[in-house]
């Protein structure tokens, strides 16, 4: 009986918890007016063939994949693959803090007619 009350409060209450991540996260991705500031590298536009973003996963995210796993995310499931005009790969994962922020960095490639690819798999 007290298993079966425990299992019932942990379904109803699952919905609100948040999958942590070990480890810490270093570094920022910046993009402005003449690249793209990753960590503490500056990759101008210029010398980029192509940015693929994958994923849409912000803060609060809910993502329910399973009865046993928690359902909010905590925004990490991002990567930008960056090639180069060279063929140099740069692969990141980043953290969105918002739904939104992501879109910000359209104009900046835009303006600068970067390529860019945006696959938004589920997670």
């Amino acid at each position: 009986m007290l298993l079966c009350g425990y299992i019932a409060y942990y379904l109803a209450t699952n919905y609100k918890r948040f999958y942590f991540t070990k480890g810490t996260f270093t570094g920022a991705l910046t993009f402005s007016n003449e690249g793209i500031l990753l960590k503490h590298q500056f990759i101008p536009y210029g010398e980029i063939q192509q940015i693929q973003f994958t994923h849409h996963d912000f803060l609060g995210k809910y993502n329910k994949t399973s009865v046993f796993n928690p359902s909010v995310s905590i925004g990490v499931s991002n990567q930008i693959k960056i090639t180069l005009k060279n063929q140099e790969m740069h692969s990141h994962n980043f953290q969105m803090q918002h739904d939104y922020e992501l879109f910000r960095a359209f104009p900046y490639l835009n303006k600068s007619k970067t390529s860019y690819l945006w696959k938004q798999n589920s997670i």
